[in-house]
């Protein structure tokens, strides 16, 4: 599977499970949605997380749904997941305090040092994985008889800076591509 069906098919999970959530939120009767808190999110995440919300934007206590979790716009996969939340019920699972107030505070960018400092390591961990994958996709199609077996191969390799590495980047220069 390549790097952009990878990426369609996570969006294609992540857009059923959230039909699903709203589908229960519906059957419960319910416009309101409680969203989880990640431990290390991007900026645009950490606006959201840890908040009530409701679907429809008609109950003006609390905020719209934000079209970023709808979208699912979020590259790094921070992992945020909403919930139904049945009012006099359900009790706030990511909420401390009173969940109007909480859910209508700013939408900053509330993450602490340490926080930003998790994220971007996971951040460039993610990255650089994309990064390899897609260049072994590219061996696999320009050099396919000296393309390592598999994506971990290549990984160690190009991790190691070992002599087949250093050969392979010679020929996939030959080749055209850079590696």
């Amino acid at each position: 599977m390549t790097t952009d069906e990878r990426i369609n098919e996570a969006k294609k999970l992540h857009n059923e499970a959230l039909k699903k959530m709203l589908d229960f939120a519906s059957k419960y009767g319910t416009d309101l949605i409680e969203v989880s808190v990640h431990g290390s999110p991007c900026e645009e995440c950490a606006k959201y997380q840890g908040r009530i919300y409701n679907i429809s934007g008609n109950d003006k206590r609390f905020p719209k749904y934000p079209d970023w979790l709808l979208s699912n716009a979020c590259p790094y996969n921070c992992g945020l997941m909403s919930y139904p939340f049945i009012e006099g019920i359900s009790e706030p699972t990511y909420i401390n305090g009173d969940v109007i107030e909480v859910s209508n505070r700013p939408f900053i960018d509330d993450r602490t040092p340490e926080q930003i400092a998790v994220f971007e390591a996971r951040r460039d961990k993610i990255l650089k994985e994309r990064q390899y994958r897609m260049e072994y996709e590219q061996l696999q199609k320009l050099l396919p008889d000296v393309a390592p077996k598999n994506l971990g191969a290549y990984s160690r390799m190009k991790n190691s800076n070992s002599k087949g590495y250093l050969t392979l980047k010679e020929k996939a220069k030959e080749v055209g591509l850079e590696i």
